[in-house]
């Protein structure tokens, strides 16, 4: 299920070096290719971990609330390879969370709506816990910053619990 879609990560990369190597164009020459990650949520998550399986180019992925469906020794080959690796939980939240339906207008009968009901966390605040993560990785990883807050629980987020692979 999630080669496909690696394949669409891998299929951005491309395109990406081509704008790059072009001769016109606003990033030509512009983008350093050396600095490459993804994330995904759920099965995007696996893509995102699976792409950089796969791809050299991928320097770092996220995966945000997704299982691993690409093999039996999924998480055991992201364990052996992610290095350093982290998992991260944020209390009250759900599947959902790390979605926008939290802030749409959805129709009181539909499925949806009591998937949010099991999602005790406010939408902005994991909305804000997720971007700053997020940033924190990709700057630790793809931009050797210090990126303190990956290192343990923090007074700014109660809501996380940290751990390793």
């Amino acid at each position: 299920m999630c080669d496909y879609k690696a394949a669409d990560l891998a299929s951005v990369a491309d395109q990406l070096e081509q704008l790059n190597a072009g001769a016109a164009g606003l990033l030509a020459g512009r983008l350093d290719l050396g600095r490459l990650g993804g994330f995904g949520h759920s099965f995007g998550g696996n893509a995102a971990l699976q792409w950089c399986r796969n791809d050299g180019r991928c320097q770092a992925a996220a995966n945000l609330d997704g299982a691993l469906w690409t093999a039996f020794d999924g998480w055991r080959t992201v364990y052996q390879k992610a290095c350093p690796g982290y998992t991260m939980q944020v209390k009250r939240a759900s599947h959902v969370s790390f979605m926008d339906v939290p802030f749409l207008p959805l129709p009181a009968e539909g499925p949806v709506k009591a998937m949010l009901a099991a999602t005790q966390i406010q939408p902005r605040r994991m909305w804000r816990i997720t971007c700053d993560m997020l940033l924190a990785f990709f700057a630790r990883h793809l931009d050797q910053a210090a990126g303190l807050i990956l290192k343990g629980p923090s007074g700014d987020y109660p809501e996380l619990t940290f751990g390793a692979p």
